[in-house]
């Protein structure tokens, strides 16, 4: 940026003034809204999101983006109603230094493109508004607003648009503070897979959901088989070992949208949306399988388990995820009955049908 003459906008406008200043009143409020209502594992693209649809309503743009360093990388994400969507996250990424350079002054600015004598703006506008955002050390942030003509890029709106971006990030990173101890809350520590309150609060939901819609939902309820002896015989640290590596092969086993959680002692809890009896009995047989030839070693030794796998179907005659939960624990036990290391679908049971060890 050396050289950039960096000329601070100086018109007053009140019609836009006054947007900014009744988006500013009312965003706390949406913010905290909108953060109990996402998903968790949205917060981050769905916060920036909305943080520039707010500025787009507030200032009229051709393309908005949020440009934020960590740890030496600079991410950089444009909003989706952006004209000059692809053009202006182009020409963005080339310019990390400027941006730097006007967040580290910590005074918004605005930047021409006869300044820059490159095409820094997209091709539909002739100005770059840059805000900058506060940041923890070593790092920065601005909000970044391109637009045809000086209208609304006068500085005492960009200082509004700059009060409003304070707000907004540091609702932001509160979202991330809150995702990071709802994740360490929700995880079971020694597997790294959801513990049993996150697999099931999750689980129901996804059970409400697919009932409401007549969708089809398979859970999978898994064993380790005869855990105790691994224990026995080569020690809780062994046997600690093996949980680690049934929760990895089960989380690689399982498709896109399924997850997984420990419900408690060597039992886990797989959660299907979408799945049929079909599908779901190719997931809990590709588990069964990994599981049995994996190679999993202590002090040079193998460790040799294998699993049962116990198949509910969503049908009307289920009321609640406990009782989905029931019939995959009976077909569970239907399974270790019947000798162990093999998957049993609930309905199997009651047709009274063979069962199979390899489905």
């Amino acid at each position: 940026s050396q050289g950039i003459d960096l000329r601070l906008a100086s018109d007053g406008h009140s019609a836009a003034r006054a947007r900014v200043e009744r988006s500013r009143r009312d965003y706390a409020e949406d913010v905290a809204r909108l953060v109990d209502e996402l998903d968790p594992d949205l917060y981050e693209e769905s916060i920036m999101g909305r943080i520039l649809d707010f500025l787009s309503n507030m200032v009229p743009v051709a393309a908005a983006a949020v440009a934020v360093s960590h740890r030496g990388d600079v991410r950089l994400v444009v909003s989706a109603h952006s004209q000059v969507r692809e053009e202006f996250e182009s020409n963005l990424a080339t310019r990390e230094g400027l941006l730097q350079s006007v967040c580290l002054s910590a005074r918004a600015a605005v930047i021409h493109s006869d300044d820059l004598g490159v095409s820094a703006v997209p091709s539909a506008a002739s100005c770059l508004g840059i805000v900058p955002v506060r940041a923890p050390r070593n790092e920065w942030a601005c909000v970044l607003l391109a637009r045809s003509g000086e209208l609304e890029c006068g500085l005492d709106v960009l200082d509004l648009v700059s009060d409003f971006a304070h707000q907004a990030f540091d609702a932001f990173r509160s979202a991330q503070k809150f995702r990071r101890v709802k994740r360490e809350a929700e995880t079971d520590a020694l597997t790294g897979v959801f513990n049993r309150g996150a697999a099931m609060a999750r689980g129901q939901r996804a059970f409400r959901k697919r009932r409401s819609l007549g969708a089809p939902l398979a859970i999978l309820f898994i064993d380790i088989d005869h855990f105790k002896a691994v224990n026995d015989r080569f020690g809780h640290t062994a046997g600690d070992r093996a949980l680690k590596e049934v929760a990895r092969l089960c989380t690689d086993s399982l498709r896109e949208n399924d997850f997984l959680g420990r419900y408690g002692g060597e039992e886990f809890l797989a959660v299907l949306p979408g799945a049929s009896a079909a599908d779901a009995e190719r997931v809990a047989e590709r588990i069964r399988a990994a599981i049995e030839v994996a190679d999993i070693r202590y002090e040079e030794q193998r460790v040799q388990i294998t699993v049962s796998v116990g198949i509910a179907e969503l049908n009307d005659k289920f009321t609640d995820l406990d009782t989905m939960l029931r019939a995959a624990d009976r077909a569970l036990y239907r399974a270790k009955r019947e000798g162990r290391n093999r998957v049993v679908h609930h309905r199997y049971m009651l047709r009274g049908d063979r069962v199979t060890r390899h489905l």
